[in-house]
């Protein structure tokens, strides 16, 4: 058997059992592919507006969602974005060494830690919008008003459903 079966878990039983289901098949085709490659213009589009700002994405999309939401447990804000507990933490952490948010310990719950923008924070948020207008606009150009008014409402129930699941 070759070693590029063995990786990928094919023995030769398996190799007599085919369906022909490949044959078939298009990647081209295939809803999560379209969406990963779509993800990639929308994240390059973005990322080429804000990188001169020492921002990435991930982090824009914080500071937008606390400019939007005001304080906000650091958890919560981890979950609005689509964040695991330890990605939002480093977000925050380097966020907050840079001066653009304040993070505190809640008065309730001294674990529980709460963060805001700063005035600069504040600033830079309505910078951000500015350049993430112009990424979006890029990325959507070959659309008409009416399919990005679908496509956003298709991707918001997509992304709806997923909430529901975390």
């Amino acid at each position: 058997m070759s070693e590029s079966k063995k990786q990928a878990g094919v023995d030769n039983a398996d190799m007599n059992l085919e369906t022909g289901a490949a044959r078939v098949y298009r990647l081209e085709d295939q809803t999560g592919y379209l969406l990963g490659r779509a993800s990639s213009v929308g994240y390059r589009n973005l990322s080429q507006r804000i990188s001169d700002l020492g921002i990435t994405p991930p982090q824009h999309s914080v500071i937008m969602k606390l400019y939007a939401e005001g304080e906000v447990s650091q958890n919560s804000l981890g979950r609005q974005v689509g964040m695991e507990p330890a990605t939002i933490h480093g977000i925050v952490k380097r966020l907050s060494a840079r001066g653009v948010l304040s993070i505190r310990p809640a008065e309730e719950d001294k674990r529980r830690m709460l963060a805001t923008l700063t005035d600069q924070g504040r600033v830079l948020a309505d910078e951000l919008a500015l350049r993430s207008e112009e990424g979006t606009a890029a990325t959507i150009a070959p659309l008409t008003p009416e399919e990005v008014a679908e496509l956003n409402s298709l991707l918001q129930k997509i992304t709806a459903g997923a909430c529901k699941d975390d």
